[in-house]
């Protein structure tokens, strides 16, 4: 960044208010669309975090000249990581574990041992 340049992350949805100065918006999971980009007059990129422009209006920012891009790659660890973390939460039952626990039963088998088990993983993104 240059000196006179700003970096400012959000960790809730920032207001229109706070989006009025961003040249530069790299939205995760923020929806960018018409009324976003309205209360954002110079913004002039739009970087994608992901694989794909779901929470892009390409359209309206290619009418708005606005050049958009994709970081493709850059979450795959954690997505990875997400995904196995995932499939232990579910096949060990942790939430009910959790609950259990909670509620002072302690030493009761949950979920499922995961050795002989055969795993299908089916990528979509």
């Amino acid at each position: 960044l240059a000196p006179d340049e700003e970096l400012v992350t959000f960790t809730e949805a920032p207001s229109l208010e706070q989006l009025r100065d961003t040249d530069v918006l790299i939205p995760a999971v923020l929806m960018v669309d018409d009324a976003l980009l309205d209360s954002m007059p110079n913004v002039k990129l739009l970087v994608q975090p992901a694989s794909g422009y779901n929470n892009i209006d390409i359209a309206e920012a290619r009418a708005r000249n606005i050049p958009c891009c994709l970081a493709k790659g850059m979450n795959a660890q954690s997505t990875v990581e997400m995904t196995i973390a995932l499939i232990l939460l579910l096949a060990k039952k942790i939430p009910a574990g959790v609950a259990s626990f909670k509620a002072g039963i302690l030493g009761q088998p949950i979920g499922m041992e995961l050795k002989g088990k055969i795993l299908g993983v089916v990528g979509c993104g």
